[in-house]
C-alpha cells in the first residue's frame, strides 16, 4: 500500500468517526422516544387482523354449513317437484301433494338462503369495517335478491293455495279426479268434462299439457343439477378448510405490517447502539 493511499484511508476513516460523534438527529430521537408506543399499538393492530381472518373463517364454514342444508331441502324439493309432474297422469292426489311439499319446501329453502345471504354480507361489513377495509357497494345487489325471495314467496304461496284447495276436490270428487287422471294420460274426455276438469284444477299438473309437464320437468331437473353443484362445492370447500378471500386480504395486511415492524425495530436497535458507541446524554434513557 503506498504512503498516498494510506493517507486516504485514514482521512476516510477520521470522517467516519466524526460522523458517530456527532450524536443522533431531532428526528432519530423522536423515533427512540415514539417507537415503543407505536410497537405495541402495531403489534396489537397486527393480533387483531389475524383474529379477525380467523372470525371470518370461522363464520364462512358456519355458513358453508347453513347452505348445505339448503342446498339439500332445495334437492328435495326439485325431486318432488318432478315426481309430482310425472305421477299427475297417475294419481291426482299423490301429483297434487307432491307439488304441495314441493312448493313449501323450497320456499323454506329460498328463504334461508336469502336470509343466509344477509347474514353473511352482515357479518363480511363488519369485519371489514373493524379492519379499516373499503366495503363495495353490494346493498343493492342484495336487495334485488331479498325482492325476487319476496316474489317467488307470494308466488309460491298461491300455488300452495291451488294445490291444497284441488286436492280438497280431487278428495270430495273422486270421479272429477279420475276424469283429470284420464285427460292427462289419454286426453279423451267430454267437452264438459274437460271444462270442469280445468276449472277444478287450475293452476295445478292437472291440467298441464303434456309438453308444458316435459318443460316444468326439464326446468326442475336443471335447477336440480345447480343445487346439486353449488352442495358438492359446499361439502369440498368444508372438507378442504377453504379460507375466504376476505380473510387472505387480511392477512396479507397483517404481513406487510409485520414487515414494516421488522424494519422498524432494525432501526430501533441501530439507533439504540448509536446512542452507547458516542455516549449521548440521553444513552441511558434509550439503553434499557
Amino acid at each position: 500500500m503506498s504512503k498516498g493511499s494510506g493517507d486516504k484511508d485514514y482521512i476516510l476513516l477520521g470522517k467516519d468517526v466524526e460522523q458517530e460523534g456527532r450524536g443522533l438527529s431531532d428526528e432519530e430521537r423522536q423515533f427512540l422516544k415514539e417507537f415503543p408506543i407505536f410497537k405495541a399499538e402495531l403489534e396489537a393492530a397486527i393480533t387483531k387482523l389475524h383474529a379477525l381472518a380467523e372470525d371470518m373463517d370461522k363464520a364462512h364454514k358456519t355458513f358453508t354449513k347453513v347452505s348445505m342444508v339448503s342446498n339439500s331441502v332445495s334437492v328435495i324439493s326439485n325431486i318432488m317437484g318432478i315426481l309430482g309432474l310425472v305421477l299427475a297422469p297417475a294419481t291426482a292426489g299423490g301429483s297434487l301433494m307432491l307439488s304441495v311439499a314441493a312448493t313449501g319446501i323450497g320456499s323454506a329453502a329460498g328463504a334461508t338462503g336469502t336470509i343466509t345471504d344477509i347474514l353473511k354480507y352482515l357479518h363480511k361489513k363488519n369485519i371489514k369495517a373493524q379492519a379499516d377495509i373499503q366495503v363495495p357497494d353490494t346493498e343493492q345487489h342484495l336487495a334485488k335478491n331479498v325482492a325476487k325471495c319476496a316474489i317467488n314467496l307470494g308466488i309460491n304461496i298461491r300455488n300452495i293455495e291451488k294445490n291444497v284447495n284441488a286436492y280438497q276436490i280431487a278428495k270430495n270428487y273422486p270421479r272429477l279426479a279420475a276424469a283429470a287422471e284420464r285427460l292427462l294420460a289419454t286426453g279423451r274426455v267430454s267437452s264438459r268434462t274437460k271444462k270442469q276438469v280445468q276449472m277444478a284444477f287450475e293452476g295445478t299438473a292437472m291440467v298441464m299439457s303434456h309438453t308444458t309437464r316435459l318443460q316444468k320437468s326439464g326446468m326442475a331437473f336443471l335447477a336440480l343439477g345447480m343445487d346439486l353443484q353449488a352442495l358438492m362445492r359446499n361439502m369440498a370447500d368444508l372438507k378442504e378448510g377453504t379460507t375466504t378471500e376476505l380473510a387472505e386480504d387480511l392477512r396479507a395486511k397483517a404481513r406487510v405490517m409485520e414487515r414494516q415492524l421488522t424494519e422498524l425495530t432494525k432501526l430501533y436497535e441501530h439507533l439504540k447502539q448509536k446512542v452507547r458507541k458516542n455516549g449521548d446524554g440521553i444513552g441511558k434513557e434509550y439503553s434499557q
